[in-house]
């Protein structure tokens, strides 16, 4: 997966310029360096890739890189401890450590309102009771 994690968030690659990088260029080529090519999430980035290639002589494919609205809404205002954990909560949906104290709050709120109907629920079930043994006792007369 084609991401990055700058200040824990989350920034998508732009282009994947497919290419087979030898040791002695990747000195030159400041960037993230994959099996398949170099990965570059900016305009810049690009333009510094190609500079270097083109300089070298090394040929190139450059393939633009898209990333679904989802993806980019999950992982939206939310900060991460590393590009591996980024990769787990997009793919395997587990809650990155930055949420899980915010969402446990939240879930304890969720459960207090809930607890709030209770003595409500109570109270109506006391009622029922009530107009069934009342029910009953009219039944027996």
């Amino acid at each position: 997966m084609y991401i990055a994690t700058c200040d824990g968030m989350v920034m998508f690659a732009t282009h994947l310029i497919e290419t087979k990088i030898t040791d002695d260029i990747k000195i030159e080529l400041p960037l993230q360096i994959e099996s398949e090519g170099v990965v570059c999430y900016s305009e810049e980035e690009l333009a510094k890739a190609k500079f270097v290639l083109d300089k070298v002589k090394i040929p190139y494919t450059i393939k633009p890189l898209s990333f679904s609205a989802e993806m980019k809404q999950k992982v939206q205002g939310i900060k991460y401890n590393s590009r591996s954990e980024a990769i787990e909560h997009i793919q395997s949906n587990i809650e990155p450590e930055s949420q899980r104290i915010p969402n446990l709050f939240k879930r304890l709120n969720e459960a207090e309102e809930k607890n709030k109907l209770i003595p409500d629920l109570i109270a109506r079930l006391e009622q029922a009771e009530s107009k069934i043994s009342n029910l009953q006792k009219t039944i027996k007369l």
